[in-house]
């Protein structure tokens, strides 16, 4: 961990497996927080749970690098879901977060389709497996109405129905067939009112 935190060249970095427990993952957390180089995390399969997924929140928030991240199969359930919506609301670099096979249920739904109201930057959100009902996907349907930046938004695996599903896949699909002009001047006002850019 500590040489990840020190490395200006490290760029992609693969944990898969390796029983990392919430001590771990916090530890790398705290390097993903200082480092600037790697813009791809992966650490699935592992068993840190929500303490460790808020640890990893946490570094989100402040790491202005990070691209892609991939914590699927951690045994994360609500309060690392809404640790980790808490975070994207305030990163403007993240674009890939892939949480699949989690236990996120209905409240981390709600929470992850409140902050992608006010974040422009994730473009693809993965959320299969996580004990989602169709309370939950609604959420998002409101959510997407605002959110023109999110283009790929994967349920499949949880419980809801099939109208749900269809309004959520219609929202993304208008997104995703914006012009690309069009979607960096929404999502630069966007930045802009939240006051990340300035003279928009």
């Amino acid at each position: 961990a500590k040489a990840v935190a020190k490395s200006t060249t490290l760029m992609y970095l693969c944990l898969n497996k390796t029983a990392m427990d919430h001590v771990g993952a916090k530890e790398m957390a705290a390097a993903l927080k200082s480092n600037t180089s790697v813009v791809f995390f992966c650490a699935f399969e592992n068993e840190f749970g929500d303490s460790g997924a808020e640890a990893f929140a946490t570094a989100i928030k402040s790491n202005a690098t990070l691209v892609k991240l991939n914590l699927m199969y951690n045994e994360i359930g609500v309060a690392g879901a809404i640790a980790f919506a808490d975070a994207i609301q305030s990163n403007s670099a993240l674009e890939y977060f892939f949480l699949a096979g989690n236990s996120v249920g209905d409240s981390g739904a709600k929470a992850f389709a409140d902050a992608i109201t006010s974040n422009a930057t994730l473009k693809n959100l993965k959320l299969q497996e996580n004990k989602i009902s169709d309370v939950g996907g609604k959420t998002f349907v409101h959510a997407l109405k605002v959110n023109s930046t999110l283009t790929t938004l994967d349920f499949d695996g949880n419980f809801m129905c099939a109208a749900t599903v269809a309004k959520i896949d219609a929202l993304v699909t208008r997104n995703a067939s914006r012009p690309a002009d069009a979607a960096e001047e929404v999502k630069a006002e966007r930045l802009c009112r939240a006051g990340k850019l300035r003279n928009w």
